[in-house]
């Protein structure tokens, strides 16, 4: 082709015949990702022309390698054991029948159920057939949901239940009453940019009409995702954040990578997205994220030999990360939740337990003493109890009180109480204790915060309503402890 007919193409043309020769022995390859899904679109149609090597060869074997590359992704960040390929079950829809699962992963208190999903990603999709596009999203997304969802309905239907391993007849048991999260993912073989990432827009073409989502990801991106989690309770709140995400059904656009970037950043609060305000209060209509994913390109670039190699980690200060590497060597499903809910923290609370851990350390007094701290985040009560010279056991019996106490105060869902052997050099914490019921009145609780709310009035200037309370609770005064306060001046 010459290069005056190469620049009269049309970018439709372009995008379906991504290669171009041109004089001599040169040619031009516009966009590399077109050119692969050239090949592949030029495959499949190949494919079609012999339906029993497509049927009984192509489309079984795409299917499997999808599967098997999806599982031993996972296992970088869980182990072996853990993780499940190809499973059968009783199908919750057909008495007496079976179907399958193409994934799973228990980890303690969390399940993920996967399906994987090679369709293709027609050009005309790309370019603006609707019909198509809608087609090729349901085949790739929303079939693999309705399919993750089956599984979920097999398990919230019963006590216990067992799914069976087809290759080597092992058995996953999941008891109903030992689940905190399932999430279920749905693994595309191609990247649909933006689409992923905002499937509540797919309402428009009838897709996701219950506004139930999936974390949908396409294989390469979670090959990148797992490079750098390192460790199950980050991936599994990037996904709890990326459903979150997708549920809020809000108008933010942006594609995998750069939303993992920023999640390395900021652990995607909502207040930073989906609840995000404007200056005078009101609601973002729209929001675009990028800018996340140029680390990875910079990893890649390394990776071939070009470049300094990019330091990539979840971004936390060290003596918190110190704490979750302890819960992570605790291997019971306890430790694993609580790592989980610090994480969900917000910004300023990991801040401000950050600053705890390296203030108090050093100002608990004599053998015998305590010192303690809290603070409130979301519906979490998070206190942390730093003591010298106590016995173990009377650590843990203090630390247990503190967590329903401060639990209370805050009158929080959630409270988390961490105790801290200051002499103790070799492990960051000594014992944890995490609580979890709906808040309610309590008269003793109430006498307890009563009589403990007197000792901040002895030579102590009080601070305004709006001020931040005396227990550093991450909380205004007038909703910590000035109403006991007052109760007490006023006996």
């Amino acid at each position: 082709m010459e290069n005056q007919d190469l620049a009269k193409k049309n970018p439709s043309d372009i995008s379906n015949r991504p290669i171009f020769f041109l004089d001599g022995d040169s040619i031009a390859i516009v966009d590399l990702s077109c050119v692969y899904d050239a090949l592949f679109d030029a495959f499949d149609r190949l494919t079609r022309s012999d339906l029993n090597f497509r049927d009984k060869k192509y489309v079984q074997h795409l299917s499997n390698w999808m599967e098997h590359e999806a599982t031993n992704i996972l296992k970088r960040v869980f182990p072996a054991n853990h993780v499940y390929q190809q499973l059968t079950y009783p199908d919750p829809d057909k008495e007496k029948g079976e179907t399958e699962l193409d994934g799973a992963v228990q980890w303690g208190p969390f399940l993920l159920l996967i399906e994987v999903k090679g369709r293709q990603f027609r050009p005309q999709s790309r370019l603006g057939d609707i019909a198509r596009l809608r087609d090729d999203l349901r085949k790739n997304i929303e079939e693999a949901h309705v399919q993750a969802n089956r599984a979920k309905r097999y398990i919230q239907g019963n006590d216990t239940v067992v799914f069976r391993e087809k290759a080597s007849g092992r058995e996953l048991t999941v008891s109903k009453s030992n689940l905190r999260r399932i999430y279920p993912i749905s693994v595309t073989l191609h990247f649909f940019a933006g689409l992923t990432t905002q499937l509540s827009r797919l309402k428009s073409l009838g897709l996701f009409g219950e506004s139930d989502y999936p974390w949908s990801v396409s294989l390469a991106d979670l090959d990148t995702i797992t490079e750098f989690v390192k460790t199950p309770d980050i991936l599994l709140h990037y996904i709890k954040r990326r459903i979150e995400l997708q549920g809020s059904e809000s108008r933010i656009v942006s594609d995998e990578l750069d939303l993992f970037g920023v999640y390395l950043d900021t652990r995607l609060p909502p207040s930073l997205l989906w609840e995000r305000k404007t200056d005078d209060g009101q609601s973002f209509d729209f929001m675009n994220i990028g800018g996340g994913s140029e680390r990875f390109d910079d990893w890649y670039q390394y990776q071939r030999g070009f470049g300094e190699k990019p330091i990539i980690r979840l971004d936390l200060p060290d003596n918190v990360i110190e704490l979750l590497d302890e819960f992570r060597r605790r291997d019971e499903d306890h430790a694993r939740w609580i790592a989980f809910a610090l994480l969900d923290l917000s910004p300023e609370a990991i801040f401000a337990v950050s600053n705890a851990l390296s203030k108090y350390r050093g100002e608990v007094g004599p053998p015998g003493k305590l010192l303690r701290w809290s603070w409130r985040s979301g519906d979490i009560s998070l206190s942390l109890v730093f003591a010298r010279g106590f016995h173990v056991d009377e650590l843990r019996r203090h630390t247990f009180a503190r967590t329903n106490l401060e639990r209370y105060r805050h009158k929080a869902d959630r409270g988390i109480a961490i105790g801290i052997e200051v002499e103790d050099k070799l492990r960051p914490f000594e014992c944890c204790c995490m609580i979890e019921e709906q808040w309610e009145y309590d008269e003793e609780l109430e006498s307890i915060l009563r009589r403990d709310a007197s000792k901040l009035l002895t030579n102590r200037k009080l601070p305004g309503r709006n001020e931040p309370c005396l227990r550093e609770s991450g909380i205004k005064f007038k909703k910590c402890c000035l109403d006991r306060i007052q109760s007490q001046r006023h006996k």
